[in-house]
């Protein structure tokens, strides 16, 4: 059984993924705006809470982010931003589930 095929039969209604290999950095500044993205959405219709509405939010995001490296912390170096190396990722399966977003806090 192929990939796709196995999660299907694991019932997993989408995923977000890239078929090419990426820096650690862009998949944790994907994360970070794929959360915000996921926790800014409002309740007012219910288009606003799909996954594939804050995957899409998330990657424009991700394009206008600048890469962080942490050697340059104390510099004021001017990195270029991920721009179109952001739709690396993409969702596959059903768009129209209904994000959760993660809690704030672990109790």
């Amino acid at each position: 059984m192929n990939f796709i095929g196995r999660l299907n039969s694991a019932n997993v209604g989408a995923i977000v993924t890239t078929k090419h290999q990426i820096p650690y950095k862009m998949a944790a500044q994907f994360t970070g705006c794929l959360v915000s993205a996921m926790t800014s959405q409002t309740v007012s219709t219910p288009t606003s809470s799909n996954v594939s509405y804050a995957v899409f939010d998330a990657v424009q995001c991700l394009r206008k982010e600048k890469e962080f490296d942490e050697r340059y912390v104390d510099r004021l170096l001017e990195k270029p931003a991920w721009g179109a190396r952001a739709l690396a990722y993409t969702l596959i399966g059903n768009g129209g589930l209904m994000a959760c977003p993660p809690r704030k806090e672990m109790k």
